[in-house]
């Protein structure tokens, strides 16, 4: 803890740099109720630092002591070496033997995962952003730019100004939501383009993308603990005293918080409000809050209500005309018409509102709101909110002119800040000890409690806005989701929401209570009920118009004009109809024209189509009797060749070598008989063997009929060779066995 006391205690809300965003993961995670947390912080902005400058280099404690400095405005002076054995001990930083440090490898890869998770965070966020950027004028260069445009202007200012609110709340400054940073942004474009910005802006900033809700988180978190870092001494001391310990808050509820917490009027507030009431539900036991409302906080909200009902009733709302006046009105009325076009039946204003002026404590008790039962009647009467009552009254006429505050929402609302102001103990000089708030949503309470405290009437602030008091409120509430999704519901409200001309408002209800009185008003179209709510002449007329029939009367007119300007459309939506049917008809000339000669067309590709059907059959049909050609030309040669080969070349030779014989060798025809014969045999056996076995000789006739011949004349030959060896071995048997008895003779 002394470390805190060499800090700077000077910062002002600007107090870091753009921190880089591959740093975040170093610092979001370090959770502020834990005993420790402070420490926590100087250590991991410490690694950041040596990351971000020394890599995987080693720094001297002095370039360390002066990137500190420049980064995050800390200076830790003498002190910076315990931190740095701290850091050691734990294996994080390597001491040289040179006296400079750096990163060990452990840390350093741990830190370049972390890199690459933020980095695809932050990839996922920008594209979550450019895919709002639905303008089809918009290149891919210009989404690019936009989104650039949207972090530097709005989104990183936005993020430092939230995170140092705490800085300067527990430092007793003055904390400043600063809602013209968007408009700042904005303010980059045309104003044609203006609108559409703000709707994506709006639309990223209340996105359900974990993407970008951990992109916003990341950030404000990491900014947040930066922030709170750099409180003195005492401060970090009480804070850290203050974790452990039984510590009571009491919060007072203005009437539009208490609009919000019941969803009665359409507010971007209300998912704050609702998530404040839930996480105060579920705080630990270290931190005791405690709701209440004032009887004179329930008057005004029942004469709201009232007074809404008076404002909404003596007229039919049909749904389609709840639909289109929803849009230009704000708070209890939008909530009203929004019901009327979402239940889709008739409902009139005090059949809504009247249950909740019935049973609004009943209601309240539900959200865990008691009521404050003191008798506060004589703080009206005391000089000091009487004299406060009329400079604020002087101001908001100087200042808002036709939208300022009515005498009695002021006096409810100054004589609020002097009861809580009176309820705090004397000498409450840190937000830390200070048990009694005001918990608003209004940012003209807010002004005016700074205006006290920079006018010394106070040191702590009285009034706090739910943003501020979600984030404080990280210091005695662990991490959980319920925490992160009320501070990302709580942050961008501010910035996000716009307040209608209350006068433009009433202007728009009136107009729609006479439209509820004409008898077919439910068949209005919407164009039709857009076009009276916008016609500027109408409503400034009706604004300077209190009677009734009147008013009748001019809506009337401005129907019978806008009916008139409906007829004037459609006569010259006939006209160019008109035009349009010449041409439809020239154009269906043409249509009926190209389906001729379309047809034609079909009737040639179909005639030439069967033109190649028969081409094709015909050049199937010669392909067949080709082959069948073929296959007769190679039957044909087949044949002559087993003839040639096996009848004629066998027989020349035969007829060679029988007159040879004959002629050379007379005394040798009886073997050249026998040879002769002998060949013949052989080789009609072979003729035919060989011919069975080529399937195109032995299916010929002729074949077939020599096969039978030759089978028929080798069996009878068989039959004699078998009749002539058998003779033959009779004889032998005879002569050997009449050898062998002759010899056994005496």
């Amino acid at each position: 803890m002394e470390i805190a006391e060499n800090i700077n205690q000077q910062k002002g809300v600007n107090m870091t740099t753009n921190i880089d965003a591959n740093i975040l993961n170093l610092v979001q995670h370090v959770e502020l109720n834990k005993i420790g947390w402070w420490d926590s912080v100087i250590q991991r902005l410490i690694v950041a630092t040596l990351w971000m400058d020394g890599k995987v280099d080693s720094m001297s404690v002095d370039d360390l002591e002066r990137a500190l400095k420049s980064h995050f405005d800390l200076d830790l002076g003498a002190r910076l070496n315990s931190v740095i054995d701290q850091i050691a001990g734990i294996g994080n930083i390597i001491k040289l033997s040179d006296g400079k440090i750096r990163l060990s490898e452990a840390c350093l890869k741990t830190i370049n995962s972390d890199v690459r998770e933020a980095e695809e965070i932050i990839d996922r966020a920008k594209k979550a952003f450019i895919d709002t950027l639905t303008s089809d004028e918009l290149t891919s260069a210009e989404k690019e730019q936009i989104w650039a445009d949207f972090n530097d202007s709005f989104l990183r200012p936005f993020i430092k100004n939230i995170g140092a609110n705490i800085y300067e709340l527990l430092n007793v400054r003055s904390v400043n939501l600063d809602q013209s940073l968007l408009d700042t942004f904005l303010d980059h474009y045309r104003p044609e383009q203006r609108n559409y910005l703000f709707n994506s802006a709006q639309l990223f900033l209340t996105s359900i993308d974990q993407n970008v809700r951990s992109y916003i988180l990341r950030s404000l978190n990491t900014h947040f603990c930066v922030e709170a870092c750099g409180l003195d001494q005492k401060t970090i001391r009480s804070l850290q005293n203050s974790l452990g310990q039984a510590k009571n808050v009491t919060l007072f509820i203005d009437t539009n918080f208490l609009f919000s917490i019941l969803e009665l009027h359409e507010n971007p507030s209300n998912a704050a409000a609702l998530g404040l009431i839930e996480l105060i539900k579920n705080l630990s036991k270290e931190l005791n809050i405690k709701l209440y409302v004032t009887n004179p906080t329930l008057d005004e909200a029942r004469a709201v209500l009232r007074g809404t009902i008076d404002s909404l009733n003596g007229s039919r709302i049909t749904p389609n005309m709840a639909e289109v006046a929803g849009r230009y009105v704000s708070g209890l009325s939008r909530k009203f018409f929004y019901e009327v076009n979402r239940s889709n039946t008739p409902l009139t204003p005090k059949q809504f509102f009247q249950p909740y002026i019935d049973n609004l404590v009943l209601i309240l008790r539900t959200k865990g709101v008691e009521v404050f039962n003191e008798d506060i009647a004589q703080l009206n009467t005391r000089q000091d909110v009487v004299d406060d009552l009329i400079t604020q009254t002087e101001y908001e006429e100087n200042k808002w002119g036709e939208k300022a505050k009515a005498y009695k929402p002021l006096e409810h609302d100054i004589v609020l800040w002097h009861l809580i102001k009176d309820k705090r103990r004397i000498g409450v000089d840190s937000p830390l000890d200070a048990e009694y708030w005001i918990v608003t949503i209004d940012f003209r309470f807010l002004g005016f409690d700074d205006y006290k405290k920079t006018n010394n009437i106070i040191i702590v602030p009285i009034c706090i806005h739910p943003t501020t008091l979600v984030q404080l409120l990280q210091f005695w509430i662990p991490r959980s989701q319920l925490l992160e999704d009320t501070l990302y519901s709580s942050l961008w409200l501010p910035f996000v929401f716009r307040d209608l001309d209350p006068q433009s408002e009433n202007i728009t209800i009136e107009i729609v209570k006479t439209l509820g009185r004409f008898e077919n008003v439910g068949d209005l179209p919407k164009e039709t009920i857009i076009g009276i709510l916008v016609n500027e002449a109408l409503r400034q007329r009706i604004k300077n118009e209190t009677n009734v029939e009147k008013q009748i009367e001019l809506v009337r007119e401005a129907l019978i004009e806008q009916n008139l300007k409906a007829q004037a459309q459609i006569d010259e939506e006939k006209s160019k109809n008109k035009g349009y049917e010449q041409i439809l008809q020239e154009k269906e000339a043409d249509i009926t024209r190209l389906r001729d000669d379309l047809q034609t067309t079909r009737t040639e590709l179909a005639q030439e189509r069967e033109d190649r059907q028969g081409l094709s059959s015909e050049l199937a049909s010669i392909r067949q009797t080709l082959e069948t050609r073929d296959k007769d030309e190679y039957k044909k040669r087949t044949q002559q060749k087993y003839v040639i080969i096996g009848v004629i070349i066998p027989f020349v030779l035969l007829l060679l070598a029988w007159f040879v014989i004959t002629t050379k060798f007379v005394n040798l025809i009886l073997y050249a008989g026998i040879f002769t014969g002998s060949f013949l045999v052989v080789w009609s056996w072979l003729f035919d063997y060989f011919g069975e076995k080529n399937k195109i000789i032995s299916e010929t006739r002729s074949f077939k009929v020599y096969h039978s011949i030759i089978k028929w004349v080798l069996s009878i030959l068989g039959v004699i060779l078998i009749g002539i060896m058998t003779n033959a071995l009779y004889d032998w048997l005879k002569i050997a066995v009449t050898q062998f008895f002759g010899q056994q003779k005496p």
